[in-house]
């Protein structure tokens, strides 16, 4: 289990990375990550984990990505995301990583969604989803990526849940009965049992 980045008590966007060492009992410090990142998000894919987007101590918003070896004890810089973002999601489907939404330091959501490619090293935009999310949720069930709530813009929230459909490379949203959320929200987390 590892906690990365984030902001300290004085609002500076932290490098640092801790482990928590469940035989021990006790968090760790291991090798820090290349670049302050507050408002990241991410992922492991391959055993690997991934630190995306976020802001910096200037509260810039990020393109960069770097990816933490543990066995190792290194990060190392992987390809750029396409668009700076922070408040984005990460999910993990079929080998695939991918960062949907976030805002921009214009504080404009995003509906746009990047899928990384091992092999390549390379990101590619793939279908938008329908809403920009800032602070959204991520999760994949039974094979299925979705994304849920956010941000939107004017300060508004959504309650909307999308499936993404890798064949056609579109968002579809469900608006079957139950579909949305029982409450608008951003910021929540999504996780699968």
């Amino acid at each position: 289990m590892y906690v990365l980045g984030g902001e300290d008590n004085d609002r500076l966007a932290l490098f640092s990375v801790e482990r928590y060492n469940a035989e021990r009992k006790r968090w760790e410090l291991v090798a820090p990550m290349r670049q302050r990142r507050d408002w990241l998000a991410a992922a492991v894919l391959d055993g690997r984990l991934y630190a995306m987007g976020g802001c910096d101590e200037y509260s810039i918003d990020l393109k960069t990505v770097e990816r933490y070896d543990a066995v190792r004890n290194v990060w190392e810089a992987v390809a750029d995301l396409n668009t700076a973002r922070h408040g984005c999601a990460a999910a993990v489907l079929d080998g695939k990583l991918y960062v949907l939404g976030g805002w921009t330091d214009k504080h404009e959501t995003l509906s746009s969604v990047e899928c990384y490619d091992v092999e390549r090293n390379e990101w590619e935009l793939v279908g938008a989803m329908n809403h920009g999310r800032g602070f959204a949720a991520a999760a994949v069930l039974e094979g299925e990526l979705y994304v849920m709530g956010g941000g939107y813009e004017n300060d508004n929230d959504l309650d909307s849940l999308e499936k993404y459909d890798a064949e056609r490379d579109v968002w579809v949203e469900l608006e079957d009965e139950g579909a949305t959320l029982r409450v608008c929200r951003n910021g929540h987390v999504a996780a699968v049992v």
